[in-house]
């Protein structure tokens, strides 16, 4: 009796594990060995959106694959990026992203990497920084730079739903330097901090080399090309070319799936009321009343207005006219 029912649990505990795991996704870097594990929980489901090749046609509906794919594969001044993942939950959509930088000096100086940060991700979205947060943490056995934005938009963009609180990461390894974001509304900000800290978690990646700059220059002619045109940007540059990257695959990535979840539900174009009421014509005796508008009423007599209008009908022109004029 007791191995049949053994057997009954463990393979009742691989149907329920399948669904989470199927999902799953192990990424590996090209460089720096760098690694990290994304798995959806419970009610959520894992768009792989870049690199390509991994995406999941349920988690991914409505994302423009093509349009990331081709925003992450340019690089800007050094940059690139290596992961985009979005994590879907409802109709909330939380973007997270991997950056690889060949240069350095964020831990330097974090407020001047940050204030780039701010307006490379501002001028892209149109948002205005309203709070900004960082602290120095450990993220795979190093020291870290984390980070948090919280962002205010006019009433109804839908830029919010992408970019109203992010939680960013910046550590560099043996090589180059790498940035993890994670972004979404106001609303779900503790969704994108559990999020961030279990995949933050999972991170691994070679340790920075202990050599001077100046050796790791010669390493090769690439490297050292690298080194001549990093050199020139300061910690605020780099942070700038981060924040743009952020905003523009967001931006991208939800294009046509905030479309879809913006016109959705229609509010009523007209007010409560007649539509005689609101300055229509009148009604034709032939066609039924408007769905969703109380039937039509021809104006009162005595030119009263009419019930539920807001507002009472225009006065009649004063004064000398084209069909008065003696």
């Amino acid at each position: 009796m007791i191995e049949p029912v053994f057997v009954r649990l463990v393979v009742l505990l691989l149907f329920v594990l399948a669904p989470r795991a199927a999902y799953a996704f192990d990424f590996e870097g090209e460089h720096d060995e760098l690694k990290l594990h994304v798995e959806p929980e419970a009610g959520e489901r894992l768009c792989v959106a870049w690199p390509k090749g991994h995406a999941d046609p349920t988690a991914c509906e409505g994302l423009d694959l093509d349009g990331v794919a081709g925003a992450a594969a340019q690089k800007r001044a050094g940059f690139s990026t290596t992961a985009v993942f979005a994590f879907r939950r409802g109709d909330a959509i939380l973007i997270a992203m991997v950056i690889e930088g060949d240069v350095a000096g964020a831990l330097d100086d974090p407020d001047e990497y940050l204030q780039g940060i701010e307006k490379g991700v501002t001028g892209q979205s149109g948002g205005k920084v309203e709070k900004r947060d960082h602290v120095t943490t450990r993220i795979a056995g190093r020291e870290a730079l984390k980070y948090e934005f919280t962002l205010s938009f006019p009433p109804g963009a839908p830029a919010e739903k992408v970019f109203g609180f992010q939680r960013g990461y910046h550590f560099d390894a043996r090589k180059y330097g790498y940035s993890v974001t994670f972004t979404s509304s106001r609303g779900e900000r503790a969704w994108v901090e559990r999020v961030a800290d279990r995949v933050t978690r999972t991170i691994s990646a070679a340790q920075p080399s202990s050599r001077s700059k100046r050796d790791r220059d010669d390493d090769d002619d690439d490297d050292d090309k690298k080194s001549k045109r990093s050199s020139k940007l300061t910690p605020f540059e780099q942070g700038e070319i981060v924040g743009r990257i952020i905003a523009i695959l967001g931006v991208v990535a939800l294009g046509i799936w905030l479309l879809v979840r913006l016109t959705r539900k229609k509010p009523p174009t007209h007010p409560t009321g007649g539509f005689y009421a609101q300055g229509g014509p009148p009604q034709h005796p032939h066609y039924p009343p408007q769905q969703g508008h109380p039937p039509l009423q021809p104006p009162p007599p005595d030119n009263r207005p009419l019930p539920g209008a807001s507002y009472p009908p225009p006065p009649p022109p004063l004064g000398p006219g084209p069909y008065n004029r003696k």
